[in-house]
């Protein structure tokens, strides 16, 4: 009888060990308003950048992501809080409790023009002659430098150069129904949205030249509550960068005409 019962305690035991398996997927907290970084797809399935490369990194570790969509300003407290294991694109520190990956992305700005315009950017000053158009608060993301020439004035107003999209889908058809000279982008956000109005029917193929003159870049981790599994993850990440996987999974996402 004793023997029966522990039997049956154990295939219990067993039965709650392989349900937690099957339920203990890794919450991660993202933001899926960042095209081509994260974002949902049109069936409503989340994709993009990050998204692919935190699922194959985590896959290598042997963890299964469960992505919980959440706004930009709450990534680190849901964190905070316990209700994810980690959250992606956030930038800090270690402190104990939360534990930061190396950089998985970066943003990388350039001025992008139409080469048949024959315009010259060597720095930001040379910005002053044209007409461009950038994401909304775009003043105040890329250094001091560019905030202190084009932040609003006390009035409120910008200087008569500068224009500002309420969406980055938006900015780029500005740019491409030649409303302005130069769009200052990030480079991989550019790719995305040029194969995406493509696919709408604009006409994207004029040749293009893309500048160097903002110098700011900047990188963004994925957090976690437990620094093994943070370090687990820097370790496949650089591998995935060795491989090439990790330059497949960006190829993913670019403009190709």
């Amino acid at each position: 009888m004793c023997m029966a019962l522990i039997r049956m305690a154990m295939l219990a035991l067993l039965l709650a060990i392989g349900g937690i398996a099957r339920a203990g997927a890794l919450k991660v907290a993202v933001n899926t308003d960042k095209p081509p970084f994260a974002f949902r797809e049109a069936d409503g399935s989340l994709g993009g950048i990050e998204v692919d490369l935190l699922r194959t990194v985590l896959a290598r570790c042997g963890e299964l992501a469960e992505l919980v969509p959440t706004s930009k300003t709450r990534l680190l407290v849901e964190l905070k809080a316990g209700r994810v294991q980690a959250a992606m694109s956030v930038r800090g520190r270690d402190d104990g409790a939360m534990y930061f990956s190396d950089p998985m992305a970066y943003f990388e700005n350039v001025a992008v023009t139409r080469k048949s315009s024959q315009i010259t950017l060597a720095g930001l000053a040379d910005l002053d002659r044209y007409q461009f158009v950038i994401w909304h608060g775009g003043w105040a993301d890329l250094g001091p430098a560019f905030a202190a020439r084009y932040q609003p004035g006390s009035d409120g107003k910008f200087p008569s150069n500068y224009f500002q999209a309420s969406n980055q889908v938006a900015q780029a058809r500005i740019f491409w129904a030649r409303r302005v000279d130069v769009m200052v982008v990030d480079r991989n956000i550019f790719d995305w949205l040029r194969r995406k109005l493509a696919a709408d029917g604009v006409d994207v193929s004029d040749e293009l030249v893309f500048h160097s003159i903002v110098r700011e870049r900047t990188g963004f981790s994925t957090a976690f509550a437990s620094r093994a599994l943070r370090d687990c993850f820097n370790q496949q990440l650089r591998v995935l960068r060795d491989d090439g996987s990790y330059q497949r999974i960006v190829d993913k996402y670019k403009w190709q005409p």
